[in-house]
């Protein structure tokens, strides 16, 4: 009780179809806790997708 605990997380990697996310867990400046998730864009039949430009466009800085 009392402690904040921040979580910060980026995309590191945009890929056509795919984005690799990365979360740290952090209180002040001690890291607690990494992970990285790997997120598709799938139609509706469960396929991949390439990313909307929409989408690919809030990201430059990791767009491939």
């Amino acid at each position: 009780p009392g402690e904040t605990v921040r979580l910060e997380t980026a995309i590191v990697r945009l890929g056509r179809a795919t984005a690799t996310r990365r979360v740290e867990m952090r209180r002040g400046d001690e890291l607690l806790a990494t992970c990285e998730t790997e997120w598709a864009w799938i139609d509706a039949e469960g396929r991949p997708r390439r990313f909307p430009a929409s989408f690919a466009g809030l990201f430059p800085e990791v767009a491939a």
